[in-house]
């Protein structure tokens, strides 16, 4: 039966209706994102183009070994020169971005330069081995502190530098997590060459180090293959927000070279030596891929029982975290983990009353995991001692047996901080560049731990909210004397 004339014209007026909204949703859509992108900084060299000696997943599959990668980590970083600017740029720039050569944030200034992979060797024969992976757009620096703590202990430690980092961002443009895990496998291997047979394996990861230390994990234990007796976990990547899945969107329109910016989701002057300021979209698509695999290694290892072979882990994270989604880390991994001496430790924000009707609303409410009994972990919540003080103590919800156990610590909230944050938990207050600079550099360096810049608003080239977030964990004592509990466990249990 054909349609009427009449019925013809509506729906063609519907579908013209339907085809200009799109047109004009897409058009508004692209007008807004010019209008970001022309509010970003000039993109320099080291946006534009990466090292080409970099490792990619596709030489893994031709049998690298990992003194083999470290030679090519020689040739990526020979490839740095080219990036520094010359006398006459240096001089229209400030002292402190990375690129000017020996200038206050020049990675290579420093001894040994931790944007590279590191192996620290103990005094005295290896009890243990340990690698140690670091966070997206980071770089070994940031597991320096633990690296140092297991390395006094007696473990050889490997601090590795992933594909893409600590190098120029534009490394992350095209560095798939897929390479980072491969070059993760590579050096697993190594530090089993490195220790002595029979000695226990430590695996630490933070933020995506984290997500790919549990990949890694349950990759082996499937395989039946050497796996960690032990995981260390710092504010781990289990899961991030739903609209890094759209990261990679700019990928439509990206190409034309009014948008060639919108590749970058920041684009900020890099004065931070060992962490990129600018920030790429595609970290964040590769950052969502990444936790979606680790998802499914999860689901996979509890429907085969492999999950039943999980090593303890002990995690370190916020209550509030702007990077990850903190809740994931309980609901993905650690509800699923056999009764096998796991533990999170959480950070409360501060609730001393000078900061009552400050905080959000949003922060969370961890009520349920007090006083769950059933939980087959541990969980030690550090809070206040009471809303009038900025004491902390130790709320244990498995040693009292039902009922909370209290134990007061040597420890307090500083004035003013009202929170820890993700990119603060690894460092301590004593970091020479993080830090709260209660340890003088012995050479001049920009204190990015304790920089306290006051101005009108909008002055700044750099987000104020960057400035005012937290670099380093007040409580990074509390945390190592866990850290120290856990690998003198294994090293007792590997004599």
């Amino acid at each position: 039966m054909s349609l009427s004339s009449r019925t013809r014209h509506l729906l063609l007026g519907v579908s013209l209706l339907i085809a200009w909204t799109v047109v004009l949703v897409i058009g508004t859509l692209l007008a807004a994102e010019a209008m970001r992108v022309r509010s970003m900084a000039p993109l320099a060299r080291w946006h534009q183009e990466a090292p080409r000696s970099e490792f990619t997943a596709r030489l893994a599959r031709k049998g690298m070994s990992f003194d083999d990668y470290l030679r090519l980590e020689d040739e990526v970083f020979a490839e740095l020169d080219g990036y520094y600017l010359d006398s006459a740029e240096a001089q229209r720039t400030s002292p402190v971005i990375r690129f000017v050569k020996g200038g206050l944030g020049d990675p290579a200034t420093f001894s040994p330069n931790w944007n590279r992979t590191q192996i620290l060797i103990p005094n005295g024969p290896a009890v243990g081995g340990a690698l140690l992976l670091h966070g997206l757009t980071d770089s070994p620096y940031s597991m320096r502190s633990t690296a140092e703590e297991l390395t006094d202990a007696g473990f050889l430690s490997i601090c590795l530098r992933y594909p893409g980092h600590g190098t120029v961002p534009a490394g992350i443009l095209k560095a798939d997590w897929q390479d980072w895990y491969e070059a993760v496998k590579i050096a697993w291997r190594g530090l089993e060459e490195r220790v002595p047979a029979g000695t226990p394996l430590v695996l630490v990861g933070y933020s995506t180090g984290g997500a790919l230390a549990v990949l890694l994990t349950l990759e082996l234990l499937e395989k039946g293959e050497r796996a960690p007796d032990q995981l260390i976990l710092f504010s781990p990547a289990i899961g991030i927000t739903p609209l890094a899945a759209f990261s990679n969107v700019h990928r439509l329109y990206s190409w034309m070279p009014f948008y060639n910016k919108a590749r970058w989701l920041s684009v900020e002057p890099e004065y931070d030596p060992f962490k990129y300021n600018s920030f790429p979209q595609h970290a964040g698509a590769q950052s969502w891929a990444l936790t979606g695999a680790v998802t499914t290694a999860i689901d996979r290892a509890v429907s085969s029982g492999v999950i039943a072979r999980v090593p303890p882990i002990l995690s370190f994270q916020s209550l509030v975290d702007s990077t990850i989604v903190a809740r994931d880390l309980i609901t993905r991994l650690y509800d699923r983990l056999p009764d096998n001496g796991s533990e999170i430790v959480c950070f409360d924000v501060n609730r001393g009353h000078q900061l009552d009707g400050l905080l959000s609303r949003s922060v969370p409410d961890i009520e349920r995991l007090l006083r769950d009994p059933s939980l087959p972990y541990r969980f030690t919540l550090i809070t206040n001692v009471n809303p009038g003080s900025r004491e902390l103590e130790e709320v244990d919800h498995r040693r009292g047996q039902g009922e909370l156990e209290r134990r007061p610590l040597d420890a307090q909230w500083p004035l003013q901080v009202f929170s820890l944050a993700h990119v603060a938990i690894p460092f301590p207050p004593e970091d020479p560049l993080y830090g709260d600079g209660r340890v003088p550099s012995l050479t001049p360096r920009l204190h990015l731990g304790s920089l306290s810049m006051r101005g009108e608003r909008g002055a700044l080239a750099v987000s104020a909210d960057d400035l005012m977030r937290l670099r380093h964990n007040p409580f990074h004592a509390t945390m190592m004397a866990r850290v120290r509990e856990a690998i003198a466990a294994q090293a007792a249990g590997g004599k």
